[in-house]
């Protein structure tokens, strides 16, 4: 019986997710930055964006080939040097380009993916600095 040669599948993100440099405007409203898979946004009111927005790339090899699948991705919380304290932002609503992940014949296949950062709207001031977290991105076939 012929067979196929094992292989394991891989995952890598080549480009992070990154909401640029924001200022926020208005502490007592939760404002949102929302990021498409080709880089466009728009933020709320709230927000000054004031450098641009990069949607995450990742790029999946070595999975079942010319197969149809799924992204998901768990919603997360970003805050400052990305240590849990103080105000968070919230990372919802992720959209994935291509829509559908399909495979190509030898297994791989690479999308874009943006979501929305929404601010806690609770009056808190956020101080300056850089703030980090992670989401899990799952992908099934």
């Amino acid at each position: 019986m012929a067979g196929f040669p094992a292989r394991a599948a891989d995952l890598v993100q080549t480009q992070p997710l990154d909401f640029g440099t924001v200022t926020i405007l208005d502490f007592s409203t939760a404002g949102t930055v929302v990021l498409s898979p080709d880089g466009t946004y728009v933020a709320s009111p709230q927000i000054a964006v004031t450098s641009s927005p990069t949607p995450a790339r990742f790029e999946a090899t070595d999975f079942p080939p010319s197969t149809a699948g799924t992204v998901a991705v768990t919603n997360g919380t970003v805050t400052e040097g990305g240590n849990g304290t103080g105000e968070t932002f919230s990372i919802t609503n992720f959209v994935t380009d291509p829509a559908v992940a399909v495979t190509d014949g030898a297994g791989d296949f690479t999308f874009d993916l943006g979501a929305t950062l929404t601010t806690e709207g609770d009056g808190g001031a956020y101080p300056s600095g850089t703030y980090t977290g992670t989401v899990t991105v799952t992908v099934t076939f």
